[in-house]
């Protein structure tokens, strides 16, 4: 076996290693439990999951309310409301990650063998906590009619440019002609003088 099918070899046994590892990190599957306490400590959702292992807790935990009639909504990966409890300045729902209260959002967190989520719907003084962000509908149509503003802005912006770069080639290429033209013209009217000299010296002659 020459130096160069042996280096071929050996690199094709590299990639297939790598290829056969990442596939492996794909299919690799974790399993753990996801409960949802409600007031009073009604159990809304105790459910044992076998998710893919780096899940988002935020798609684990909505997975788990899948076979469930509650409905929910998340602002910025935390859990604004469940059914019809919605967070507010006292009371909201409160992620728990292997038994210990999580303060960031929920998307932060990824799912490990035996993962253990909670959410829990807490009074926050009593916790001692602070409230998760609760959404401001002002703030939204403010923030809304803000990025329609800049949107709009930019559009005109790049609408101007445009035009400027289209009138600009406009302008150059009809110069371009022009010019083409009065040089053809003058040619011509030179070559056609030049012509009838020597016509007439010829005729002189």
């Amino acid at each position: 076996m020459n130096k160069y099918t042996r280096n071929f070899l050996i690199l094709s046994l590299l990639i297939a290693t790598l290829l056969l590892t990442a596939c492996n990190d794909e299919a690799v599957q974790v399993e753990g439990h996801v409960g949802i306490i409600g007031t009073d400590g009604t159990v809304l959702v105790d459910s044992n999951l076998t998710v893919d292992k780096n899940s988002l807790a935020t798609d684990v935990i909505s997975k788990s309310m899948q076979d469930t009639e509650l409905t929910y909504s998340m602002t910025g990966g935390y859990f604004q409301s469940i059914s019809d409890l919605e967070n507010n300045q006292e009371y909201g729902w409160q992620l728990y990650v292997n038994g210990k209260i999580f303060e960031d959002s929920a998307d932060t967190v990824t799912a490990k063998e035996q993962f253990n989520y909670e959410l829990r719907w807490i009074n926050y003084a009593e916790a001692g906590i602070t409230p998760a962000p609760v959404p401001d509908p002002a703030n939204d149509s403010a923030d809304s009619a803000v990025d329609k503003a800049a949107d709009s802005a930019v559009d005109k912006a790049a609408d101007s440019a445009v035009d400027k770069a289209a009138d600009s080639t406009v302008d150059k290429a009809a110069d371009s002609a022009v010019d083409q033209a009065a040089d053809s013209a003058v040619d011509k009217a030179a070559d056609s003088t030049v012509d009838k000299a020597a016509d007439s010296t010829v005729d002189g002659n």
